[in-house]
């Protein structure tokens, strides 16, 4: 599993939350480290001011983990929390072949699911030709608390961008919940409001044990289809 980690960059923590979770399942965990002084905006992927791939680094990340375990390229599951959030789903919009899952918590805004609009808004002109069919075979879990509402100095705005995707994480979570099932993503996409949550991964672990809720989710598709 790859956490990917908000603009706080708080991969070690992401990691250290997960790790009981993951070593009772045999997981392994990927928490890369993408600093913004250096990687720019690595939640758009491509950074549109240094043409820095944070893609492209996580491709060398998983080669590097799977040489020194032993272990045959597979897809992943990817987590993201805000930040972390809007790389993992662009990078499965891009790359649908290496994801399993995706599950997003509280990202601030959103790829949609819009072949008109231009990327990272939308799909037209995205860095990677997409495969859509690919895409919509990968379920994405959207987490949100409900009390992730307020516009602070880090949620991206835009006239367009709060007329579409809304105007806070909680009502942009939803719409591009909706907007993915009625593309036609995989039934098993879901959306879970946690109740009494703002916009913090601590509070999210602390009070709703959010590495059992992202397993318990993923291993709920599984068994789906079993």
């Amino acid at each position: 599993m790859v956490l990917m980690h908000g603009i706080s960059e708080n991969g070690c923590e992401l990691a250290l939350r997960f790790a009981e979770e993951a070593e009772a399942r045999g997981v392994v965990l990927v928490a890369p480290l993408m600093r913004r002084s250096v990687v720019g905006q690595y939640q758009q992927l491509l950074d549109p001011k240094t043409g820095i791939r944070a893609d492209r680094l996580l491709f060398d990340i998983l080669d590097a983990v799977r040489g020194e375990l032993g272990l045959k390229a597979c897809p992943v599951d990817i987590f993201g929390f805000s930040g972390g959030g809007q790389f993992a789903h662009r990078f499965a919009f891009n790359h649908p072949y290496m994801i399993r899952n995706g599950v997003l918590v509280a990202p601030g805004w959103f790829t949609f699911p819009d072949r008109a609009a231009p990327y990272p808004q939308g799909l037209r002109n995205s860095p990677e030709k997409l495969d859509v069919p690919a895409i919509r075979s990968i379920p994405f879990h959207v987490i949100v608390g409900d009390e992730d509402i307020v516009r602070d100095s880090s949620l991206r705005r835009s006239q367009r961008i709060d007329r579409i995707q809304g105007r806070n994480r909680l009502e942009r979570a939803r719409r591009w919940h909706h907007a993915m099932l009625e593309w036609g993503a995989d039934p098993r996409t879901s959306l879970t409001v946690l109740p009494g949550l703002a916009h913090s991964f601590a509070q999210a672990a602390r009070n709703h044990h959010l590495p059992r809720l992202t397993f318990e989710l993923l291993e709920a598709g599984i068994n789906s289809i079993s």
